[in-house]
């Protein structure tokens, strides 16, 4: 009897355990009602958790009912709700009011950020510099929401794909339209360490003045210029090291030869007693039996290298002001002949001749030289045996490491005179500007700008 009522004690317990677990979901919008994807939901002091898909979507099981969820997001103000005995959570989350007083650029010019209705967020150039990249875009990854950025692949060279708020094409561009100091630019040719601030214009309001070369969202890039006061002098520079953080260990020697026995015994093409010399080719039988064991992932592969070196210099009087940068960047991808390398400047002076004039002049370049690797470099790992001669005796590349075997070496484009992929080109980018103030309040600029390129 005593047992019995143990158990039903156990069991009413574990039934009061189970009905305060329950299922939240819900949908995670900002003030426009826009979805935002990203946002972590975490059930407090706990490591139970949930990120919202892209439509806003989230679902977190075994909550308790006396818990509280955290919902977080870069840019957005914390929020925090009780459970209950809600089975479904909507949130609106709200931008965060810290700085309404900063000056964002728009379309129009600029303006306070507590006096704009658009969908605007700003980033400035702190946000910019902590990530180390020479693509400012990469920068912004997980810090704009609606914005989604992705590297194209790892080589060295490769760029990234935007799309805000979602495709709106389905065959054609759906990259954002990039303003650079008030013209259309490149934003890949700028040093990352020059950018004042980034503006990122979402909604049709924002991006109106553009017309339809703005269907796809703007990005305003505001690069730094001089300060009035004594000249300052600022070096940036960091260096990095690129690398796998696991990669399956290749099979070699006796660990190789015992897969062979096992997938041969599966099939019937081997018995336990047969010769080894059975599971191979005599190629294949001789390069063992010579000890050629070969780390294909190893000998194309290497530590890739990540530096970039700035120095700049500002200053100015009353009326002129100046600014003067240049910058090394160069990385070394992870495959042996994938690297890039860029020198750039960038120079403006602007002058206030009167005190309804000013001119201005601004000029910035690239030199770039990128190697690029053939592609199918880690399918051609994967398939090709771990034997044979990967080099001649000479040292050259040997295309066919086992004879009579057709596989190519996954070396083979390295070798002397097969394979190059060099681009080199010099971009240089003038723009002049002459701006009146005729009366308080109104301003007009008229803008000269043009782009030479040499590759």
């Amino acid at each position: 009897m005593r047992k019995l009522i143990l158990l039903l004690v156990s069991s009413f317990a574990l039934s009061f355990s189970l009905l305060a677990q329950v299922k939240i979901e819900g949908r995670i919008i900002d003030q426009s009602g826009e979805a935002l994807p990203g946002v972590t939901v975490v059930e407090d002091g706990t490591n139970n958790f949930s990120v919202s898909d892209a439509d806003g979507n989230y679902v977190l099981t075994d909550v308790d009912k006396n818990s509280t969820l955290v919902f977080s997001f870069i840019g957005m103000i914390k929020e925090e709700i009780k459970v209950g005995n809600k089975t479904r959570i909507d949130v609106v989350m709200q931008e965060d009011a810290v700085n309404l007083e900063e000056v964002v650029a728009i379309g129009y010019g600029t303006v306070k950020k507590r006096d704009l209705t658009g969908a605007v967020q700003s980033i400035k150039s702190a946000e910019i510099t902590q990530v180390p990249t020479g693509n400012m875009m990469q920068a912004l990854q997980g810090r704009v929401a609606g914005l989604d950025i992705v590297r194209t692949s790892g080589r060295a060279t490769s760029g990234v794909n935007m799309t805000l708020r979602g495709r709106r094409s389905i065959s054609g561009s759906n990259t954002p339209l990039f303003i650079i100091d008030g013209v259309i630019g490149n934003y890949e040719d700028i040093n990352p360490n020059d950018v004042e601030s980034i503006e990122i214009l979402k909604d049709a309001s924002s991006t109106a003045i553009y017309g339809s070369a703005g269907a796809n969202g703007v990005i305003i890039v505001t690069t730094k210029k001089g300060q009035k006061g004594k000249t300052t002098v600022n070096v940036d520079s960091y260096y990095g090291v690129n690398g796998f953080l696991q990669f399956p260990p290749v099979r070699t020697g006796e660990d190789y030869i015992e897969l062979r026995r096992q997938a041969n015994l599966t099939t019937g093409a081997y018995v336990e007693g047969d010769p080894d010399s059975k599971l191979f080719s005599n190629a294949e039988w001789d390069a063992i039996q010579n000890n050629q064991w070969v780390d294909w992932f190893e000998l194309g592969t290497r530590n890739g290298v990540l530096q970039n070196h700035s120095v700049s210099m500002s200053g100015g009087n009353e009326n002129t002001i100046g600014y003067f940068s240049l910058n090394y960047y160069n990385e070394e991808g992870i495959l042996n002949d994938d690297d890039i390398t860029r020198y750039s400047f960038r120079a403006n002076v602007e002058h206030q001749a009167r005190e309804w004039l000013k001119a201005g002049l601004n000029i910035n370049g690239a030199f770039i030289d990128q190697n690029e690797r053939k592609g199918q470099y880690f399918t051609r790992v994967l398939s090709l045996l771990p034997m044979g001669t990967p080099y001649n005796a000479d040292g050259s590349i040997n295309p066919f490491p086992l004879p009579d075997d057709p596989q190519l070496s996954p070396l083979a484009d390295m070798a002397e005179d097969q394979y190059e992929n060099n681009e080199i080109s010099l971009g240089v980018n003038p723009t002049t500007y002459l701006q009146i103030n005729p009366i308080k309040g109104l301003t007009a600029k008229s803008v000269f700008s043009g782009y030479l390129n040499f590759s």
